[in-house]
């Protein structure tokens, strides 16, 4: 609608010009948009509040360590919050990666004698949640993998071979939970965001989240970070 009433815009008040000015009458007309309710194309003006501090990650992954060590079960929540900040994806497309997602470095040891070092890396269609970039473009999502982002995906893995449900987990999906379903029974299903955030927010970690002041400047803040903000906190750590 909105290209519509552009034309309408830049067409009329020229056709209005011309007939004064040519003294002829166009007559009473209406718009194709006239009756067309005017929907709402921007958002509200964003104002940033609060800030991360990117220098405080280490205590983040400090913390989960902990959580984890009290509550076993969310280990593979807490592998996919580690992996989402070293990739500095959207967590969704963590939340539902998949192994064969992960390909491995394809240089020779031939070529790495060289000096042609290369790196595991994760490569996902674009039709995938959390793939496509901000241009909405049909690439695929591609992006190297650390040692340290490999060394998650393995330790996943062997974590998911060893649970008790390991025979009800689909093979192929990373991070994986038991949980309960609406009836009461337990399931096997991948994480969501919802399972990241509620780790995150049992997670005490001073000064990763800094809130502007009403006179300026930043002081610590008690906000507790959800899995949206995850990938904020992955670039700036870049």
């Amino acid at each position: 609608q909105s290209q519509i009433r552009n034309i309408e815009d830049n067409v009329f008040p020229k056709l209005k010009a011309i007939a004064g000015k040519e003294k002829f009458d166009i007559g009473d007309f209406d718009t194709l948009s006239d009756k067309v309710e005017r929907l709402k194309t921007r958002g509200n003006r964003v104002t940033n509040k609060f800030q991360f501090n990117p220098t405080m990650i280490g205590d983040l992954q400090n913390a989960l360590i902990e959580h984890v060590k009290k509550n076993p079960a969310d280990r593979p929540i807490a592998n996919a919050i580690l992996l989402n900040l070293e990739t500095a994806s959207r967590p969704s497309l963590m939340t539902g990666l998949l192994f064969t997602d992960h390909v491995e470095n394809k240089v020779t040891p031939a070529a790495q004698q060289l000096g042609v070092q290369g790196a595991d890396g994760l490569f996902i269609e674009s039709t995938r949640q959390g793939a496509k970039d901000s241009t909405q473009s049909e690439r695929p999502y591609r992006s190297p993998l650390s040692k340290r982002a490999v060394s998650i995906i393995q330790d996943q893995n062997q974590y998911n071979r060893t649970q008790p449900w390991a025979n009800r987990a689909d093979p192929n999906k990373v991070f994986q939970i038991e949980a309960l379903d609406k009836n009461n029974k337990k399931i096997v299903r991948a994480i969501d965001s919802t399972d990241v955030t509620r780790v995150l927010k049992q997670l005490n970690v001073p000064g990763l989240v800094l809130e502007f002041g009403p006179k300026g400047g930043l002081k610590d803040s008690n906000k507790k970070i959800t899995a949206q903000d995850l990938r904020k906190l992955g670039i700036q750590n870049m």
